[in-house]
Protein backbone atom coordinates (compact mmCIF):
# COMPACT_ATOMS: atom_id res chain seq x y z
CA UNK A 1 0.00 0.00 0.00
CA UNK A 2 1.36 3.42 -0.97
CA UNK A 3 1.46 6.08 1.74
CA UNK A 4 -0.33 9.40 1.27
CA UNK A 5 2.04 11.59 -0.73
CA UNK A 6 2.23 14.34 1.89
CA UNK A 7 3.12 11.85 4.64
CA UNK A 8 5.75 10.16 2.48
CA UNK A 9 7.41 13.52 1.74
CA UNK A 10 7.46 14.43 5.42
CA UNK A 11 8.96 11.08 6.39
CA UNK A 12 11.57 11.30 3.62
CA UNK A 13 12.67 14.69 4.89
CA UNK A 14 13.21 13.51 8.47
CA UNK A 15 16.97 13.36 8.99
CA UNK A 16 16.97 11.05 11.99
CA UNK A 17 14.50 8.32 10.97
CA UNK A 18 15.21 4.95 12.58
CA UNK A 19 17.85 3.13 10.55
CA UNK A 20 19.68 -0.16 10.96
CA UNK A 21 23.23 -0.12 12.23
CA UNK A 22 26.19 -0.58 9.93
CA UNK A 23 26.43 -4.23 11.01
CA UNK A 24 22.73 -4.82 10.33
CA UNK A 25 22.97 -3.30 6.84
CA UNK A 26 26.03 -5.45 6.12
CA UNK A 27 24.02 -8.54 7.09
CA UNK A 28 21.23 -7.51 4.71
CA UNK A 29 23.80 -7.15 1.92
CA UNK A 30 25.34 -10.53 2.77
CA UNK A 31 21.96 -12.24 2.53
CA UNK A 32 21.64 -11.10 -1.10
CA UNK A 33 24.81 -12.92 -2.17
CA UNK A 34 23.78 -16.13 -4.01
CA UNK A 35 27.21 -17.69 -3.35
CA UNK A 36 27.17 -17.05 0.38
CA UNK A 37 28.44 -19.89 2.58
CA UNK A 38 28.90 -20.62 6.28
CA UNK A 39 32.62 -19.80 6.18
CA UNK A 40 31.94 -16.29 4.92
CA UNK A 41 29.18 -15.72 7.48
CA UNK A 42 31.33 -17.05 10.31
CA UNK A 43 34.16 -14.73 9.30
CA UNK A 44 31.82 -11.74 9.26
CA UNK A 45 30.20 -12.48 12.63
CA UNK A 46 33.56 -13.14 14.29
CA UNK A 47 34.46 -9.51 13.62
CA UNK A 48 31.79 -8.55 16.18
CA UNK A 49 32.58 -10.44 19.43
CA UNK A 50 29.32 -9.42 21.10
CA UNK A 51 27.28 -10.65 18.14
CA UNK A 52 29.30 -13.87 17.91
CA UNK A 53 28.68 -14.55 21.59
CA UNK A 54 24.94 -14.12 21.18
CA UNK A 55 24.84 -16.44 18.16
CA UNK A 56 26.76 -19.09 20.12
CA UNK A 57 24.43 -18.71 23.12
CA UNK A 58 21.41 -19.04 20.84
CA UNK A 59 22.66 -22.29 19.32
CA UNK A 60 23.16 -23.71 22.81
CA UNK A 61 19.84 -22.46 24.17
CA UNK A 62 16.67 -24.48 24.70
CA UNK A 63 15.29 -22.84 21.56
CA UNK A 64 17.54 -25.14 19.54
CA UNK A 65 17.61 -28.10 21.88
CA UNK A 66 20.77 -30.00 20.92
CA UNK A 67 22.32 -33.02 22.58
CA UNK A 68 25.80 -31.61 22.11
CA UNK A 69 26.89 -28.10 22.92
CA UNK A 70 28.51 -25.96 20.25
CA UNK A 71 31.89 -24.83 21.57
CA UNK A 72 32.76 -22.61 18.59
CA UNK A 73 30.95 -20.36 16.15
CA UNK A 74 31.27 -22.67 13.16
CA UNK A 75 29.52 -25.51 15.01
CA UNK A 76 26.86 -23.05 16.11
CA UNK A 77 26.26 -21.99 12.50
CA UNK A 78 25.90 -25.62 11.45
CA UNK A 79 23.25 -26.09 14.16
CA UNK A 80 21.36 -22.94 13.21
CA UNK A 81 21.76 -23.08 9.43
CA UNK A 82 22.76 -20.27 7.11
CA UNK A 83 19.39 -18.50 6.79
CA UNK A 84 18.54 -18.70 10.50
CA UNK A 85 22.01 -17.41 11.43
CA UNK A 86 21.65 -14.35 9.21
CA UNK A 87 18.15 -13.67 10.52
CA UNK A 88 19.22 -14.01 14.15
CA UNK A 89 22.27 -11.81 13.59
CA UNK A 90 20.06 -9.16 11.99
CA UNK A 91 17.58 -9.38 14.89
CA UNK A 92 20.31 -8.91 17.48
CA UNK A 93 21.81 -5.97 15.56
CA UNK A 94 18.47 -4.23 15.05
CA UNK A 95 17.43 -4.55 18.69
CA UNK A 96 20.84 -3.37 19.90
CA UNK A 97 20.79 -0.35 17.58
CA UNK A 98 17.19 0.76 17.94
CA UNK A 99 17.15 0.52 21.74
CA UNK A 100 19.72 3.32 21.87
CA UNK A 101 17.56 5.76 19.90
CA UNK A 102 15.68 8.57 21.62
CA UNK A 103 11.90 8.92 21.48
CA UNK A 104 9.46 11.62 22.49
CA UNK A 105 6.04 10.31 23.52
CA UNK A 106 6.54 6.56 23.72
CA UNK A 107 7.01 4.32 26.72
CA UNK A 108 10.15 2.77 25.25
CA UNK A 109 10.40 0.01 27.85
CA UNK A 110 6.90 -1.21 27.10
CA UNK A 111 7.50 -0.75 23.38
CA UNK A 112 10.49 -3.15 23.36
CA UNK A 113 8.78 -5.63 25.64
CA UNK A 114 5.89 -5.67 23.17
CA UNK A 115 8.25 -6.03 20.18
CA UNK A 116 10.14 -8.97 21.67
CA UNK A 117 6.97 -10.67 22.86
CA UNK A 118 5.34 -10.20 19.42
CA UNK A 119 8.46 -11.66 17.80
CA UNK A 120 8.41 -14.66 20.13
CA UNK A 121 4.66 -15.14 19.58
CA UNK A 122 5.15 -15.10 15.79
CA UNK A 123 7.95 -17.67 16.12
CA UNK A 124 5.96 -19.94 18.43
CA UNK A 125 2.80 -19.73 16.33
CA UNK A 126 4.84 -20.84 13.34
CA UNK A 127 6.24 -23.77 15.31
CA UNK A 128 2.80 -24.88 16.51
CA UNK A 129 1.43 -24.66 12.96
CA UNK A 130 4.32 -26.72 11.61
CA UNK A 131 6.39 -24.04 9.86
CA UNK A 132 10.17 -24.20 9.48
CA UNK A 133 10.87 -20.49 8.85
CA UNK A 134 10.45 -19.55 12.49
CA UNK A 135 13.46 -17.20 12.66
CA UNK A 136 12.07 -15.18 9.75
CA UNK A 137 8.78 -15.02 11.66
CA UNK A 138 10.64 -13.78 14.72
CA UNK A 139 12.23 -10.96 12.69
CA UNK A 140 8.94 -9.98 11.05
CA UNK A 141 7.20 -9.97 14.43
CA UNK A 142 10.02 -7.88 15.88
CA UNK A 143 9.74 -5.23 13.15
CA UNK A 144 5.96 -5.02 12.79
CA UNK A 145 5.78 -1.93 15.04
CA UNK A 146 8.93 -0.18 13.79
CA UNK A 147 6.65 2.37 12.12
CA UNK A 148 5.81 3.71 15.60
CA UNK A 149 9.40 4.93 15.96
CA UNK A 150 9.29 6.53 12.51
CA UNK A 151 6.03 8.38 13.24
CA UNK A 152 7.44 9.54 16.58
CA UNK A 153 10.47 11.02 14.77
CA UNK A 154 8.30 12.62 12.10
CA UNK A 155 5.76 13.98 14.61
CA UNK A 156 7.46 14.43 18.02
CA UNK A 157 4.90 14.01 20.77
CA UNK A 158 2.40 12.44 18.35
CA UNK A 159 1.59 9.66 20.80
CA UNK A 160 1.22 11.90 23.82
CA UNK A 161 -2.57 12.11 23.34
CA UNK A 162 -3.01 8.32 23.08
CA UNK A 163 -2.62 5.63 25.70
CA UNK A 164 0.38 3.64 24.41
CA UNK A 165 0.89 2.02 27.80
CA UNK A 166 -2.19 -0.12 27.12
CA UNK A 167 -0.93 -0.83 23.62
CA UNK A 168 -4.30 -1.42 22.03
CA UNK A 169 -3.12 -1.94 18.45
CA UNK A 170 -6.56 -1.59 16.87
CA UNK A 171 -7.24 1.67 18.69
CA UNK A 172 -3.74 2.92 17.93
CA UNK A 173 -4.07 2.16 14.20
CA UNK A 174 -7.44 3.94 14.04
CA UNK A 175 -5.93 6.98 15.74
CA UNK A 176 -2.98 7.05 13.30
CA UNK A 177 -5.15 6.74 10.20
CA UNK A 178 -7.39 9.53 11.42
CA UNK A 179 -4.46 11.89 12.09
CA UNK A 180 -1.96 11.13 9.29
CA UNK A 181 -3.81 8.92 6.79
CA UNK A 182 -1.84 5.72 7.46
CA UNK A 183 -1.09 3.41 10.39
CA UNK A 184 2.29 2.42 11.79
CA UNK A 185 2.25 -0.96 9.98
CA UNK A 186 2.07 0.84 6.63
CA UNK A 187 4.74 3.32 7.67
CA UNK A 188 6.94 0.46 8.90
CA UNK A 189 6.54 -1.33 5.57
CA UNK A 190 7.58 1.85 3.72
CA UNK A 191 10.58 2.25 6.01
CA UNK A 192 11.71 -1.35 5.51
CA UNK A 193 11.56 -0.92 1.75
CA UNK A 194 14.01 1.95 2.12
CA UNK A 195 16.30 -0.37 4.06
CA UNK A 196 16.03 -2.90 1.20
CA UNK A 197 14.69 -5.58 3.49
CA UNK A 198 13.40 -8.81 1.86
CA UNK A 199 10.00 -8.29 0.24
CA UNK A 200 8.53 -11.11 2.28
CA UNK A 201 9.21 -9.25 5.53
CA UNK A 202 8.00 -5.94 4.09
CA UNK A 203 4.66 -7.49 3.09
CA UNK A 204 4.24 -9.26 6.43
CA UNK A 205 4.76 -5.99 8.33
CA UNK A 206 2.34 -4.12 6.05
CA UNK A 207 -0.43 -6.64 6.81
CA UNK A 208 0.50 -7.24 10.43
CA UNK A 209 -2.58 -5.55 11.90
CA UNK A 210 -5.23 -6.95 9.55
CA UNK A 211 -7.28 -9.34 11.68
CA UNK A 212 -8.88 -11.32 8.88
CA UNK A 213 -8.16 -14.65 7.16
CA UNK A 214 -4.72 -14.39 5.50
CA UNK A 215 -3.95 -16.19 2.25
CA UNK A 216 -0.26 -16.36 3.22
CA UNK A 217 0.27 -18.46 6.39
CA UNK A 218 3.52 -16.56 7.09
CA UNK A 219 1.62 -13.25 7.21
CA UNK A 220 -1.05 -14.87 9.38
CA UNK A 221 1.51 -15.89 12.03
CA UNK A 222 2.84 -12.32 12.14
CA UNK A 223 -0.64 -10.78 12.17
CA UNK A 224 -1.80 -12.74 15.21
CA UNK A 225 1.46 -12.21 17.12
CA UNK A 226 0.71 -8.59 18.02
CA UNK A 227 -2.69 -9.52 19.42
CA UNK A 228 -1.11 -12.31 21.49
CA UNK A 229 1.53 -9.90 22.84
CA UNK A 230 -1.10 -7.30 23.72
CA UNK A 231 -3.14 -9.98 25.47
CA UNK A 232 -0.14 -11.15 27.51
CA UNK A 233 0.96 -7.64 28.53
CA UNK A 234 -2.49 -6.29 29.38
CA UNK A 235 -2.83 -5.65 33.12
CA UNK A 236 -6.26 -7.28 33.14
CA UNK A 237 -6.96 -9.77 30.37
CA UNK A 238 -9.70 -11.63 32.22
CA UNK A 239 -12.33 -12.79 29.75
CA UNK A 240 -10.06 -12.02 26.82
CA UNK A 241 -9.05 -15.62 26.19
CA UNK A 242 -12.24 -16.47 24.28
CA UNK A 243 -11.93 -13.34 22.15
CA UNK A 244 -8.26 -14.05 21.40
CA UNK A 245 -9.01 -17.70 20.54
CA UNK A 246 -11.65 -16.59 18.04
CA UNK A 247 -9.27 -14.02 16.55
CA UNK A 248 -6.52 -16.66 16.37
CA UNK A 249 -8.80 -19.01 14.44
CA UNK A 250 -9.99 -16.25 12.10
CA UNK A 251 -6.51 -14.96 11.34
CA UNK A 252 -4.61 -18.24 10.96
CA UNK A 253 -7.50 -20.46 9.77
CA UNK A 254 -6.29 -22.96 12.39
CA UNK A 255 -8.40 -24.51 15.19
CA UNK A 256 -8.79 -22.09 18.09
CA UNK A 257 -7.62 -24.86 20.45
CA UNK A 258 -4.11 -24.42 18.99
CA UNK A 259 -3.88 -21.12 20.87
CA UNK A 260 -3.42 -23.12 24.07
CA UNK A 261 -0.30 -24.73 22.61
CA UNK A 262 0.98 -21.32 21.49
CA UNK A 263 0.55 -19.76 24.95
CA UNK A 264 2.10 -22.79 26.65
CA UNK A 265 5.14 -22.71 24.37
CA UNK A 266 5.32 -18.91 24.63
CA UNK A 267 5.58 -19.09 28.42
CA UNK A 268 8.40 -21.65 28.07
CA UNK A 269 10.41 -19.75 25.43
CA UNK A 270 10.09 -16.25 26.89
CA UNK A 271 12.80 -16.72 29.57
CA UNK A 272 15.27 -17.82 26.87
CA UNK A 273 14.41 -14.80 24.69
CA UNK A 274 14.80 -12.53 27.73
CA UNK A 275 18.28 -13.94 28.36
CA UNK A 276 19.40 -13.72 24.74
CA UNK A 277 18.17 -10.16 24.24
CA UNK A 278 18.99 -9.05 27.78
CA UNK A 279 15.47 -7.75 28.37
CA UNK A 280 12.61 -8.27 30.77
CA UNK A 281 9.48 -9.15 28.79
CA UNK A 282 6.92 -10.41 31.30
CA UNK A 283 7.01 -10.25 35.07
CA UNK A 284 6.37 -13.35 37.14
CA UNK A 285 2.66 -12.73 37.72
CA UNK A 286 2.00 -12.13 34.02
CA UNK A 287 3.88 -15.28 33.05
CA UNK A 288 1.96 -17.35 35.61
CA UNK A 289 -1.37 -15.94 34.41
CA UNK A 290 -0.54 -16.79 30.80
CA UNK A 291 0.52 -20.29 31.82
CA UNK A 292 -2.77 -20.82 33.67
CA UNK A 293 -4.77 -19.66 30.66
CA UNK A 294 -2.71 -21.89 28.39
CA UNK A 295 -3.47 -24.86 30.63
CA UNK A 296 -7.15 -23.97 30.60
CA UNK A 297 -7.20 -23.82 26.80
CA UNK A 298 -5.29 -27.10 26.58
CA UNK A 299 -7.74 -28.70 28.98
CA UNK A 300 -10.67 -27.44 26.91
CA UNK A 301 -9.01 -28.83 23.81
CA UNK A 302 -8.56 -32.20 25.49
CA UNK A 303 -12.16 -32.17 26.69
CA UNK A 304 -13.36 -31.35 23.19
CA UNK A 305 -11.20 -34.11 21.75
CA UNK A 306 -12.58 -36.52 24.34
CA UNK A 307 -16.14 -35.43 23.58
CA UNK A 308 -15.49 -35.85 19.85
CA UNK A 309 -14.20 -39.36 20.53
CA UNK A 310 -17.27 -40.10 22.65
CA UNK A 311 -19.58 -38.78 19.96
CA UNK A 312 -17.81 -40.89 17.33
CA UNK A 313 -18.04 -43.93 19.60
CA UNK A 314 -21.75 -43.30 20.04
CA UNK A 315 -22.13 -42.90 16.28
CA UNK A 316 -20.33 -46.19 15.67
CA UNK A 317 -22.44 -47.92 18.30
CA UNK A 318 -25.56 -46.52 16.67
CA UNK A 319 -24.36 -47.75 13.27
CA UNK A 320 -23.85 -51.21 14.76
CA UNK A 321 -27.41 -51.19 16.08
CA UNK A 322 -28.94 -50.33 12.72
CA UNK A 323 -29.84 -52.35 9.67
CA UNK A 324 -27.68 -50.87 6.90
CA UNK A 325 -30.45 -50.96 4.29
CA UNK A 326 -33.59 -49.76 6.05
CA UNK A 327 -32.17 -47.84 9.01
CA UNK A 328 -34.41 -49.82 11.37
CA UNK A 329 -32.81 -51.48 14.37
CA UNK A 330 -31.22 -54.81 13.44
CA UNK A 331 -32.07 -58.21 14.85
CA UNK A 332 -29.23 -58.26 17.36
CA UNK A 333 -30.28 -54.98 18.91
CA UNK A 334 -33.93 -56.02 18.73
CA UNK A 335 -33.21 -58.89 21.10
CA UNK A 336 -31.44 -56.57 23.56
CA UNK A 337 -34.39 -54.18 23.58
CA UNK A 338 -36.89 -57.01 23.96
CA UNK A 339 -34.99 -58.53 26.87
CA UNK A 340 -34.99 -55.16 28.66
CA UNK A 341 -38.66 -54.47 27.94
CA UNK A 342 -39.80 -57.99 28.84
CA UNK A 343 -37.96 -57.79 32.18
CA UNK A 344 -39.45 -54.36 32.93
CA UNK A 345 -42.89 -55.58 32.00
CA UNK A 346 -42.68 -58.61 34.32
CA UNK A 347 -41.23 -56.63 37.24
CA UNK A 348 -43.62 -53.65 37.00
CA UNK A 349 -46.78 -55.24 35.58
CA UNK A 350 -46.64 -53.10 32.44
CA UNK A 351 -48.17 -54.41 29.21
CA UNK A 352 -45.92 -55.19 26.24
CA UNK A 353 -46.83 -56.11 22.66
CA UNK A 354 -44.65 -57.68 20.00
CA UNK A 355 -45.73 -57.80 16.34
CA UNK A 356 -44.29 -59.93 13.54
CA UNK A 357 -44.78 -58.42 10.06
CA UNK A 358 -44.25 -60.12 6.69
CA UNK A 359 -44.47 -58.29 3.37
CA UNK A 360 -46.97 -60.21 1.27
CA UNK A 361 -45.61 -61.86 -1.91
CA UNK A 362 -42.23 -60.14 -1.52
CA UNK A 363 -40.35 -62.93 -3.32
CA UNK A 364 -42.62 -62.51 -6.33
CA UNK A 365 -41.88 -58.75 -6.39
CA UNK A 366 -38.15 -59.43 -6.15
CA UNK A 367 -38.25 -62.01 -8.93
CA UNK A 368 -40.38 -59.81 -11.21
CA UNK A 369 -38.85 -56.36 -10.71
CA UNK A 370 -35.35 -57.15 -9.42
CA UNK A 371 -33.51 -56.84 -6.14
CA UNK A 372 -33.03 -53.08 -6.45
CA UNK A 373 -36.80 -52.59 -6.52
CA UNK A 374 -37.03 -55.04 -3.60
CA UNK A 375 -34.53 -53.01 -1.59
CA UNK A 376 -36.48 -49.82 -2.23
CA UNK A 377 -39.66 -51.55 -1.12
CA UNK A 378 -38.06 -52.69 2.14
CA UNK A 379 -36.93 -49.12 2.87
CA UNK A 380 -40.42 -47.78 2.04
CA UNK A 381 -42.15 -50.31 4.29
CA UNK A 382 -39.78 -49.55 7.18
CA UNK A 383 -40.52 -45.82 6.81
CA UNK A 384 -44.24 -46.49 6.48
CA UNK A 385 -44.28 -48.45 9.72
CA UNK A 386 -42.36 -45.69 11.54
CA UNK A 387 -44.79 -43.06 10.26
CA UNK A 388 -47.79 -44.97 11.63
CA UNK A 389 -46.49 -45.80 15.09
CA UNK A 390 -46.02 -43.86 18.32
CA UNK A 391 -42.63 -42.39 19.17
CA UNK A 392 -42.30 -44.98 21.93
CA UNK A 393 -42.79 -47.89 19.51
CA UNK A 394 -39.72 -49.45 17.89
CA UNK A 395 -39.33 -50.78 14.34
CA UNK A 396 -36.73 -53.53 13.82
CA UNK A 397 -35.78 -55.62 10.82
CA UNK A 398 -35.82 -59.30 11.71
CA UNK A 399 -34.46 -60.54 8.38
CA UNK A 400 -35.40 -60.73 4.71
CA UNK A 401 -38.87 -59.22 4.34
CA UNK A 402 -39.74 -59.65 8.02
CA UNK A 403 -40.03 -56.81 10.55
CA UNK A 404 -40.70 -56.90 14.28
CA UNK A 405 -42.46 -54.09 16.13
CA UNK A 406 -41.83 -53.58 19.83
CA UNK A 407 -44.69 -51.67 21.48
CA UNK A 408 -44.08 -50.96 25.20
CA UNK A 409 -47.14 -50.12 27.29
CA UNK A 410 -49.51 -51.72 24.75
CA UNK A 411 -52.07 -54.31 25.84
CA UNK A 412 -54.28 -56.60 23.70
CA UNK A 413 -56.97 -53.97 23.11
CA UNK A 414 -54.49 -51.29 22.10
CA UNK A 415 -52.56 -53.78 19.92
CA UNK A 416 -55.74 -54.74 18.09
CA UNK A 417 -56.49 -51.06 17.42
CA UNK A 418 -52.94 -50.58 16.11
CA UNK A 419 -53.22 -53.61 13.81
CA UNK A 420 -56.57 -52.45 12.40
CA UNK A 421 -55.03 -49.02 11.70
CA UNK A 422 -51.64 -49.99 10.33
CA UNK A 423 -52.43 -52.82 7.89
CA UNK A 424 -54.89 -50.88 5.68
CA UNK A 425 -52.70 -47.77 5.70
CA UNK A 426 -49.64 -49.68 4.51
CA UNK A 427 -51.74 -51.35 1.78
CA UNK A 428 -53.00 -47.95 0.57
CA UNK A 429 -49.53 -46.44 -0.02
CA UNK A 430 -48.10 -46.39 -3.54
CA UNK A 431 -44.35 -46.92 -3.29
CA UNK A 432 -42.00 -45.41 -5.86
CA UNK A 433 -39.58 -48.22 -6.70
CA UNK A 434 -37.71 -46.36 -9.47
CA UNK A 435 -37.80 -46.45 -13.26
CA UNK A 436 -41.40 -45.28 -13.19
CA UNK A 437 -42.56 -48.27 -11.16
CA UNK A 438 -45.18 -47.53 -8.50
CA UNK A 439 -46.48 -50.40 -6.44
CA UNK A 440 -48.78 -50.98 -3.50
CA UNK A 441 -48.19 -53.98 -1.26
CA UNK A 442 -49.93 -55.45 1.74
CA UNK A 443 -48.54 -56.88 4.94
CA UNK A 444 -49.46 -59.69 7.29
CA UNK A 445 -49.18 -58.79 10.97
CA UNK A 446 -49.24 -61.09 13.97
CA UNK A 447 -49.47 -59.60 17.47
CA UNK A 448 -48.88 -61.02 20.92
CA UNK A 449 -49.42 -59.03 24.11
CA UNK A 450 -48.14 -59.59 27.60
CA UNK A 451 -50.82 -58.03 29.81
CA UNK A 452 -52.99 -58.78 32.81
CA UNK A 453 -55.05 -61.36 30.85
CA UNK A 454 -52.19 -63.08 29.04
CA UNK A 455 -48.97 -64.14 30.77
CA UNK A 456 -45.84 -65.58 29.16
CA UNK A 457 -43.13 -67.36 31.10
CA UNK A 458 -40.34 -66.22 28.81
CA UNK A 459 -39.52 -63.84 25.99
CA UNK A 460 -39.24 -66.83 23.65
CA UNK A 461 -42.86 -67.76 24.38
CA UNK A 462 -44.01 -64.18 23.60
CA UNK A 463 -42.13 -64.17 20.29
CA UNK A 464 -43.43 -67.62 19.39
CA UNK A 465 -46.98 -66.39 20.02
CA UNK A 466 -46.55 -63.39 17.70
CA UNK A 467 -44.97 -65.69 15.08
CA UNK A 468 -47.93 -68.07 15.35
CA UNK A 469 -50.33 -65.16 14.89
CA UNK A 470 -48.68 -63.93 11.68
CA UNK A 471 -48.59 -67.51 10.39
CA UNK A 472 -52.37 -67.75 10.91
CA UNK A 473 -52.87 -64.52 8.94
CA UNK A 474 -50.81 -65.85 6.01
CA UNK A 475 -52.75 -69.14 6.11
CA UNK A 476 -56.00 -67.18 5.96
CA UNK A 477 -55.02 -65.19 2.84
CA UNK A 478 -52.64 -62.41 3.98
CA UNK A 479 -53.30 -58.60 4.00
CA UNK A 480 -54.58 -58.60 7.55
CA UNK A 481 -53.60 -58.79 11.18
CA UNK A 482 -54.36 -61.13 14.05
CA UNK A 483 -53.75 -61.05 17.78
CA UNK A 484 -52.54 -64.29 19.39
CA UNK A 485 -54.43 -63.33 22.52
CA UNK A 486 -57.77 -63.19 20.65
CA UNK A 487 -57.10 -66.26 18.52
CA UNK A 488 -56.04 -68.23 21.57
CA UNK A 489 -59.12 -67.17 23.51
CA UNK A 490 -61.38 -68.27 20.68
CA UNK A 491 -59.53 -71.51 20.17
CA UNK A 492 -58.67 -70.64 16.56
CA UNK A 493 -54.88 -70.59 16.78
CA UNK A 494 -53.13 -72.39 13.94
CA UNK A 495 -49.80 -73.91 14.93
CA UNK A 496 -46.65 -72.41 13.45
CA UNK A 497 -43.09 -73.69 13.18
CA UNK A 498 -40.95 -72.78 16.19
CA UNK A 499 -37.91 -70.56 15.63
CA UNK A 500 -34.72 -69.92 17.57
CA UNK A 501 -35.19 -66.19 18.09
CA UNK A 502 -31.66 -65.59 19.40
CA UNK A 503 -30.07 -67.14 16.32
CA UNK A 504 -28.28 -64.56 14.14
CA UNK A 505 -29.54 -64.19 10.59
CA UNK A 506 -28.29 -62.12 7.69
CA UNK A 507 -31.07 -59.93 6.35
CA UNK A 508 -31.95 -61.01 2.83
CA UNK A 509 -32.74 -57.82 0.95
Amino acid sequence: MKLPQELEIRLANVSNLPSPSRVAMAIVDLAQDPDLNLTTVAGFINKDPALATKILRTANSALFAQRRRSDNLRKALIVLGLDATLTLALSFSLVSGFRKQQVAGINLSLYWRNCLLSATAARVTGEVLGRTDTEDLFLAGLLQDIGVLAIDRCEPGFYGATTPDNYDHDGLCDFEREKIGADHAEVGSWLMQRWKMPERLVTAVEHSHLHEPHDDPFNACVAISGAIAGFCLAPDNEGGTTKLAKLFSTTTCAPSEKLGEVLMELSEQTPDIEALYESDIMDGSQAETILEQARELMMMRNLQALRSAEVRTEELEEENRRDTLTGAFNRSHMMKILEQEFKASIENGWPLTVAFIDIDKFKQINDTHGHLAGDRLLIAIANGLKDNLRDSDIVTRYGGDEFVLIMPGTDTEMATAAGSRITPRIASIKHDLGDGLELSVSISMGLASLDRDSRFESLEELLAAADSAVYSVKQAGRNNFASWNTLNAEGLLVGAPQRNYHESETADA
